[in-house]
């Protein structure tokens, strides 16, 4: 018999046995388009990273090297020199020997730039305290790195004031191990690390920030972004509830942006960061880290969550009562409490507090009361990913739309939501609107966001009135239109999202 290692968990396994093997074994479900490492020979060792803390006489300056040929030729030469000069825009550390041929041009800098600059063959470390372009000669742009903290003491500094030494950052690191990229047919050897999964636990006391970690990668387990410091996982979502936990973003962590361009992206983190005001920690991996050092974009990966989320939306009342029961959680039946009535709303709604309250409240309808629709992911995905933000619909099978205004021939939806991707047309009608047929109203008119859906069939409009090249059919309503055809301004009504195969 071998011991190894399943997922961080010690187990023993015969000999010659393949991954496969082994997962069947202990019982573990897999997809196979899932990724999957070993780690061999593993030792914990301190790796070298491209970041470096410059001592100086008024505190630390932490420093990212971009060009690391530069930045080899002087980091020995830089111990003890003193501050040149300084201006509005530049600090000046120097003069050292410096061996290299330069070419004098102009060069526009960011602020935080660490730049060589070349003066009768002497070298001097310059530092942009501000946008600036300056002309010199240099190799190249000049530019040997970036300030990443100690801006302060950048400003403190000045004529006479040196450094002391400069020190490589170190992390912990496994370099005398091999993890490499697996298969379910390798064979494993004795002491090898088998990772199929990678979990997380999810802070509880951030109960929205939470669930939109629940719901983002219950839907998504692909990898869109792959770097040296973090994995990005798309998330369709903006981050508007969630708490703000801007703590130090450690080997491990896991944080949802909370603002800009990837405002909803999840992020887990190989390389420890500083904090930031644009990123939320929600929680931390517990096992399955090493996945992410040999993961590819693109590369699926699967994801163990804790808690489990509790989504009781589009569940009969009787089956929201059964999950609970197995959670020892009190239900509370409210609106219709027929067995069949469908939930459409839970209280409270995150998972984590329920956990906490132990009791949750399901609130039903009728079946019949309920717009059954199919959207068209496949035709439409970008409108059909707005349609769910407005709608309510992400991680949910029922969502809630209030009715704008009503016509004879259909009913338009206006949401009040910002929604971070611009709506381009797509899936535009050719001949002909259906009744039933969803309608977005894309970019190309001033009310882009808009919704509607036809009762009858119209040549012209699309279903929000405007013209076909304005209007993105994103889905059709597939049973009990007549709800809408008898709905009320400023009434809301039930959506639930069909299978190709429901009806």
């Amino acid at each position: 018999m071998m011991r190894i290692k399943l997922n961080g968990k010690e187990i023993t396994v015969p000999e010659e046995s393949r991954i496969e093997e082994v997962l069947k074994s202990c019982g573990i479900s897999y997809d196979p388009r899932c990724l999957l490492a070993v780690v061999r020979g593993r030792g914990p060792s301190q790796v070298a990273t491209d970041r470096y803390i410059i001592k100086t006489n008024k505190g630390k300056i932490m420093v990212k090297v971009d060009d690391n040929f530069l930045w080899e030729k002087i980091r020995r030469s830089i111990n003890g020199l003193k501050v040149a000069w300084r201006t509005r825009n530049s600090l000046s550390v120097g003069p050292f020997s410096l061996d290299l041929n330069c070419l004098n041009k102009s060069y526009q800098y960011e602020q935080n730039r660490i730049i060589l600059s070349i003066v009768e063959g002497n070298g001097y470390l310059v530092f942009t305290l501000s946008r600036a372009r300056i002309e010199h000669c240099t190799l190249n742009s000049g530019i040997v790195g970036r300030v990443i903290t100690g801006s302060d003491v950048l400003g403190a500094l000045d004529v006479d004031d040196f450094i002391k030494e400069v020190e490589p950052v170190l992390e912990q690191g496994y370099i005398s191990g091999n993890i490499k990229r697996a298969s379910l047919m390798d064979e494993v050897i004795d002491g090898d690390e088998i990772y199929s999964e990678i979990k997380i636990d999810l802070n509880t006391e951030l109960p929205w920030a939470c669930e939109h970690a629940l719901i983002t990668l219950e839907q998504n387990n692909s990898l869109d972004e792959v770097s040296g410091t973090f994995v990005r996982i798309s998330g369709a979502m903006r981050a508007w509830k969630i708490e703000e936990n801007s703590g130090k973003r450690v080997r491990g962590a896991v944080t949802v942006r909370t603002s800009g361009k990837r405002e909803g992206d999840i992020y887990i983190y190989k390389r420890e960061c500083m904090p930031s005001k644009n990123h939320s920690v929600i929680g931390f991996v517990k096992y399955g880290l090493e996945l992410l050092e040999v993961a590819e974009r693109g590369d699926k990966i699967h994801i163990v969550l804790n808690p489990r989320r509790i989504n009781l939306i589009g569940l009969t009342q009787v089956q929201a009562g059964n999950l609970l029961e197995k959670l020892n959680i009190r239900h509370v039946r409210d609106g219709d409490k027929s067995d069949d009535a469908v939930v459409v709303l839970q209280y409270p709604k995150t998972t984590s507090e329920i956990l906490k309250k132990k009791e949750v409240a399901t609130y039903g309808i009728d079946q019949s009361k309920i717009v059954k629709i199919k959207l068209f992911n496949d035709k439409a995905p970008k409108t059909s990913l707005y349609f769910r933000a407005a709608a309510e619909l992400f991680g949910k099978r029922v969502g809630i739309l209030k009715v704008f205004f009503k016509t004879d021939d259909s009913v338009i939806f206006k949401p009040d939501i910002s929604y971070k991707d611009p709506l381009v047309p797509e899936n535009i009608p050719k001949d002909s609107v259906r009744p039933g047929e969803i309608g977005v109203t894309n970019m190309s008119r001033k009310y882009a966001g808009i919704i509607g859906i036809r009762f009858t069939e119209s040549k012209e409009f699309g279903p929000t009135g405007e013209p076909f090249e304005s209007t993105n059919i994103v889905g059709t309503v597939t049973d009990n239109l007549g709800v809408l055809m008898n709905s009320k301004e400023e009434e809301e009504v039930y959506l639930m999202e069909v299978d190709e195969n429901e009806s």
